[in-house]
């Protein structure tokens, strides 16, 4: 059966490619939204063929809403409007699990392919797993990457992500081959991710410099994915009903979040106050699948979060969860001291 998930990207058979959102898909296709699209004028190339990269969430959707309005539904399961590509349509699906085995069989490697390989071995090495518990996603990936592309590392397993994340964070401290981004990096970044989502640079700031999904290997800049494994993912797509609920503002504190560096991450809260929207909301957790919302917040942390409320009806029972990034307001934001 084919399946895709969070990482992978499926290239259309109009040259299309497009990013795979999410763990739980429909049999007959993937969620997955546009990322590189055949240009002319495009800043990528490769094969002698030349690719515009959208950036934006709100260019994502105009773009397929104008060149695909077939495959942007609205899905019964989630409740929202969604894009759904079929497999029929796909042409290449592309993994990273297998972008590492390429670039391990590769010869005369150079340039960022070499040190994409390097920070896959690295990475392996500091945290103890084995290399086929990484891959490399994004630009890399699928040959299209330029000289400032970053490396797109995804971790699969709940314990490899751990090992991962800590060992990360230990070379991080350590500030030798694996850094912190220096502030022009920070500065770069906040730029492109306010294009939709709204944010101060001091809140930015306050939290990005503890996480570890990102940051300099040697000078080049990466960013981490941790995901589930296969075996670890616990639902299918339908065995549950989302019920959506309104928007709200809240005010928590973080009950637990052992699996906020995950995407989706989620937090689970207490002592939930609503600031803006119904009185009457309750909610459970947060989720989001943007990784600029992953590490935003430690247990035990207050915290302000912004997003839809929906009621989550599946096998387990039924809980309230907010679900952050879908909106350029949303936010989840931990008080900290200045």
């Amino acid at each position: 059966m084919l399946r895709g998930r969070e990482g992978d990207f499926v290239e259309l058979d109009d040259g299309s490619i497009f990013e795979v959102k999410g763990l739980s898909h429909p049999s007959y296709g993937v969620i997955a939204y546009p990322r590189y699209i055949p240009d002319e004028k495009g800043e990528r190339a490769r094969g002698g063929r030349r690719y515009h990269k959208l950036h934006t969430l709100l260019e994502k959707e105009e773009f397929i809403k104008s060149r695909f309005p077939e495959y942007y539904t609205f899905d019964p399961y989630y409740q929202r409007m969604l894009p759904i590509i079929p497999w029929s349509r796909v042409r290449k699906h592309y993994t990273p699990q297998y972008a590492v085995t390429e670039l391990l069989a590769a010869h005369n490697l150079a340039g960022l392919r070499l040190k994409a390989l390097q920070f896959v071995r690295y990475v392996a090495d500091i945290a103890d797993i084995p290399l086929e518990k990484l891959g490399i996603s994004g630009s890399i990936m699928l040959g299209l990457e330029g000289e400032d592309s970053d490396i797109d590392l995804v971790v699969y397993g709940l314990k490899e992500t751990q090992k991962v994340k800590a060992a990360i964070l230990k070379a991080m401290a350590e500030g030798k081959i694996i850094r912190r981004l220096t502030e022009k990096h920070l500065k770069d970044l906040y730029l492109s991710r306010s294009k939709d989502t709204q944010m101060s640079y001091k809140d930015f700031l306050k939290v990005e410099e503890r996480k570890s999904n990102q940051g300099l290997f040697d000078d080049k800049l990466f960013f981490i994915r941790y995901l589930k494994d296969w075996n670890e993912v616990d639902e299918m797509y339908g065995e549950y009903r989302i019920r959506r609920l309104g928007y709200a503002r809240i005010a928590a504190e973080v009950l637990e979040a052992s699996q906020a560096h995950l995407t989706p991450a989620t937090y689970l809260l207490k002592d939930v106050r609503v600031l803006l929207g119904p009185s009457w909301l309750t909610v459970d957790r947060l989720i989001t699948w943007r990784g600029r919302f992953a590490e935003q917040a430690c247990e035990g942390e207050a915290v302000v979060a912004q997003g839809y409320v929906e009621e989550y009806l599946h096998k387990g029972g039924v809980l309230r969860q907010m679900v952050v990034g879908e909106g350029r307001e949303d936010t989840i934001l931990p008080t900290l001291n200045s």
